[in-house]
């Protein structure tokens, strides 16, 4: 840098420090030197000497009227009037702050300082000229500090107007200094009024908004109280015919709302609401416009607290008919037009109208587009523009509104000052679409940089922030999500704990409190599920609970709290065998399908919990129907996430566990084919150290080990003891998926052991499988399962060492796993008819016929009433052999009456079924003959036509 443009950068850094309160740098001695070598010297190409000299002036200018009166102020300034007379003569492109403020300099005394600054405060609020602002700040200033005695007439004036101008720059630069000099030109200017000036009421004014400034920036809330009994006494002291008594009334009525927002007091937002509705039309358009936008957010507060959708029809109505009355060219018009974007966004999340997001998101737009980077409030603008194109990118997967998102968002915290209490809303808006943005690219990256920037607006929140449960949840989700995809152990009791907070940070009833219940709930549910601890899912179901019963039909994330209760009722399902849960989930999964959803991809999550419920009841009734409405659910999930997507994966795995399933039933090698597709393809998408990673690969080796036994390809089986044993060791000892992983090893073991006749592997697998039900609970339902494989182990084990006492252990078990209350009838029939045979073969008929006689009595359960007649049929066709073998166990044990009765149970299972249901028929026909006679010829139709075709409500 030469010396010219030091020079210049000097003289300029010295009028921006004067300009904001700091008169050292023009005080010093060497001010008017610098000025005079700017004017002397050959002003370099790039540069206008018109600008050079206009500088140089006003530096003089600002040297002099911080100099003390005489001889020396009166020459700085008489060189400043010079340079500045001649730059006027050259002023006609100036902006218009600049020309007043020549003029004001050129010909300058006490009163046309007092008039320069009422000129600039109305160039300042007209067009939101940061310059003029500060000139109405300087000029006011001094004529104060000129006016040592106290006896200018205009002194009361000044010194409110100073503290209102001081105000409007704390207003869009957020320093606190600002603010706490215009507090104290209001107070000084009441203590120096009398209680009866007619000033008053405008100098109490202007204290009172210091005031509730000042709570909102420090959180002492105390100050809203004289706040409020300052702006009654200013209007219990305005005439009612005084035209400022309307205005008056409006900095009352937002006091008060603000006091409500804060206390939650509705006697407060009602008078509120009462003042501005009784004043909205009164005065001129700008006047409108200023009590229509007060009118608009005490509305919107009001809708937060009741949901009654009327008021936030007059609220969007109030915003719009402001934004209609504000000129384009108007500095207000940006902020007008982001309190309608926001309002608008807010009906569209209470009633889903994508007019209303359209509309919000071009209302925000002209906040974008109009708005001044300079303006402190740009920063929300922005963000919340960059929100609302999220949402919409959600509802339509538009990239191009998730790309403008994520620019808009991160240009709201770029404009943001450290410190500043906006910081934390921002940064938690940034990571929301860095979030967004993770789940299309699946970059561990993306999601750090996310978590980075969520747990910095956490660290950033103020004290009384009110939107502190938006923030803490949303960290807690970004948390939860870096525990899951990324394997951060740690994260997942800080998401937990931060979602407490979130939960904590709201009073009961607020229209926020359902969305931060679920959510904790969801992130409790995660944490049972990998620790196992029973008050986490108790507590789960209790704030899904919540979230269901207090949201409203109208609430677009009805369908998540529905699907997220199904989810943990599922689980709890899962836990203890609780039909009632089975039921309930499944009922309110197929709600959560037909509710109204933000995005397509809600819709998909919904698919995927009843596809869940589906298959546990297919499990434990059999109904085939159940079985393919859950694979078609879970294929068209699979089929619509794009490639990449975090939730692809799990889509994937529950097809994978479907296919099987239904392999299972139909004996289908084109469902193997497709269970080992999807697992292989899910495993294969899910990076190493994953939470998820070792669950896909067990549900991968079984899936191979299937397609084994049924093509007997020995690398399916290969594959399949890699996967399974990458399963297991991937998995703590302690976590709730070690178990059914240790069984499902111990399985795929046990048929190598067959294959190859290796010893190792045949007593690895009764090791994996005894630790295997040996970690859960006798009443869970998967230890049945468990039981049956350490069965078929132990008794391959007798087998080989001929170990009499491994097979009375394999038959003990097999009695364990039949007499599981909690497990599905098809597992414990299992294991009834193995006890059975395993009798059988060493002779020991009376437990053969007591195990037989309980595998016959558990026939009727895979008959669900509910079930087609097909269905039943397939559910009973690998057991047409059981009678059989239970009547020949009879007979041997010379029980010939028993043979025959267990015969004839296991031969009329489907007809008892038939004749249950018509005497349920026949009791209701003396009720309701018309109604049986068409549920009769119902009944016969779906009895004569097979399996009808299933429609998944696409």
């Amino acid at each position: 840098m030469d010396e010219f443009e030091a020079l210049l950068e000097t003289a300029a850094a010295r009028l921006r420090a004067a300009e904001s309160g700091n008169r050292e740098g023009v005080l010093d001695p060497v001010t008017p030197a610098i000025a005079e070598k700017l004017l002397s010297a050959t002003v370099p190409a790039g540069h206008d000497a018109v600008d050079v000299a206009l500088i140089a002036g006003m530096l003089l200018f600002a040297h002099g009227n911080a100099l003390p009166p005489g001889e020396a102020r009166t020459a700085a300034l008489g060189a400043a009037r010079s340079v500045l007379a001649e730059v006027s003569r050259h002023s006609e492109g100036m902006a218009p702050a600049v020309r007043a403020a020549i003029a004001a300099a050129v010909d300058l005394d006490d009163v046309g300082n007092v008039r320069t600054g009422k000129h600039m405060m109305e160039i300042a609020i007209k067009t939101g000229d940061a310059n003029a602002l500060a000139h109405a700040i300087s000029g006011y200033r001094t004529t104060l500090q000129q006016d040592g005695g106290g006896t200018h007439p205009d002194r009361l004036e000044a010194m409110s107007n100073l503290s209102t101008a001081l105000r409007m720059r704390y207003e869009r630069t957020r320093r606190l200094a600002d603010l706490a000099e215009a507090f104290d030109w209001a107070e000084r200017a009441v203590e120096a009024s009398d209680p009866g000036s007619p000033a008053r009421p405008n100098l109490l004014t202007t204290l009172a908004v210091c005031l509730g400034l000042l709570a909102d920036h420090t959180g002492t809330e105390d100050l809203r109280d004289p706040a409020v009994d300052h702006l009654r006494e200013a209007v219990a002291a305005t005439p009612a015919d005084d035209p400022r008594r309307t205005a008056r009334l409006t900095n009352l009525a937002i006091t008060l709302r603000s006091r409500a927002q804060r206390r939650r007091s509705v006697p407060d937002l009602d008078e509120a609401i009462d003042l501005l509705r009784a004043t909205a039309t009164a005065g001129r358009h700008q006047e409108r416009a200023v009590r229509l936008t007060a009118l608009g957010a005490a509305l919107v507060l009001r809708y937060e607290w009741t949901r009654d959708l009327s008021v936030l029809d007059e609220a969007v109505e109030s915003h719009q008919e402001a934004l209609r009355m504000t000129q384009q060219d108007d500095a207000l018009q940006p902020a007008r037009a982001a309190n309608l974007g926001l309002t608008l966004r807010g009906r569209f999340e209470a009633t889903g109208a994508d007019e209303d997001l359209d509309a919000a998101v071009d209302a925000l737009r002209i906040a974008w587009d109009h708005g001044s980077p300079q303006d402190v409030r740009f920063g929300a603008w922005a963000s919340d523009f960059g929100t609302t194109l999220l949402t919409r990118f959600e509802r339509h997967r538009d990239f191009a509104d998730l790309e403008f998102a994520v620019r808009a968002c991160d240009r709201a915290v770029e404009c943001t000052e450290p410190g500043s209490p906006d910081l934390a809303r921002r940064l938690s808006n940034l990571g929301m679409v860095l979030r967004a943005n993770y789940d299309e690219t699946s970059s561990a990256e993306d999601l750090r940089i996310c978590v980075e920037h969520h747990l910095a607006a956490v660290e950033a929140l103020p004290e009384n922030e009110p939107g502190a449960g938006a923030i803490l949840s949303n960290c807690a989700n970004a948390l939860r999500t870096s525990f899951e995809l990324l394997g951060r152990t740690d994260h997942l009791d800080l998401a937990i704990e931060t979602a407490r907070r979130a939960v904590a940070a709201v009073p009961g009833g607020h229209a926020s409190l359902p969305r931060y219940r679920s959510n904790l709930g969801a992130m409790l549910r995660v944490r049972f599920v990998h620790g196992g601890d029973e008050a986490d899912l108790d507590a789960a179901v209790e704030h899904q609970r919540y979230a269901v019963d207090e949201s409203t039909e109208l609430d677009p994330r009805r369908n998540r709290y529905r699907s997220n209760l199904s989810s943990i009722l599922l689980t709890r399902y899962e836990r203890t065998g609780g039909a009632t849960d089975l039921d309930e989930a499944i009922d309110v999964a197929r709600q959560a399908t037909g509710t109204r959803s933000l995005s397509a991809m809600d819709r998909l999550r919904c698919l995927s919990v009843l596809a869940a419920g589906l298959v546990s009841r297919f499990e434990r009734f059999g109904a085939l129907g159940d079985l393919n409405e859950a694979i078609e659910a879970n294929r068209e999930t699979v089929e619509e996430l794009p490639l990449g997507h975090v939730d692809r994966n799990r889509a994937l795995t529950n097809l994978t566990t479907l296919a099987m399933t239904r392999f299972v039933r139909t004996e289908s090698g084109g469902d193997l084919d497709d269970a080992v597709l999807s697992g292989r393809a899910a495993v294969e998408n899910t990076p190493a150290g994953h939470p998820d990673r070792a669950g896909r690969m067990s549900n991968l080796g079984i899936a191979l080990e299937l397609r084994y036994r049924l093509k007997r390809d020995p690398e399916d089986l290969d594959e399949a003891v890699r996967m399974s044993r990458g399963a297991v060791e991937a998995t703590p000892e302690k976590a709730i998926g070690r178990p059914g992983r240790a069984a499902n090893l111990g399985l795929v073991l046990l048929r190598k052991y067959e294959r190859d006749g290796d010893d190792v592997d045949l007593d690895d697998a009764v090791r994996y499988c005894t630790e295997a039900v040996d970690s859960v609970p006798p009443e869970h339902p998967d230890r049945a399962k468990s039981l049956l494989n350490l069965g078929s182990a132990l008794r391959a084990r007798s087998v080989r060492d001929g170990a009499a006492d491994d097979a009375v252990r394999a038959e003990q078990v097999w009695e364990q796993a039949g007499g599981t209350a909690s497990a599905a009838s098809s597992t414990r029939l299992i294991a009834c008819a193995a006890r059975g045979r395993a009798a059988a073969e060493r002779g020991a008929w009376p437990v053969a016929v007591e195990s037989y006689e309980a595998a016959v009595g558990l026939l009727p359960d895979l008959v669900w009433a509910g079930a087609l007649r097909s269905d039943s049929e397939d559910a009973l066709a690998g057991w047409s052999s059981l009678a059989a073998d239970a009547g020949a166990s009879a007979v041997a044990a010379d029980l010939p009456e028993q043979a025959l009765e267990l015969l004839e149970a296991g031969r009329g299972v489907l007809w008892a079924r038939q004749l249950d249901l018509r005497e349920n028929l026949d009791e209701l026909e003396t009720i309701d003959p018309d109604l049986i006679t068409r549920m009769r010829h119902v009944r016969a139709l779906l009895e004569g036509a097979g399996t009808p075709p299933v429609h998944y409500g696409r």
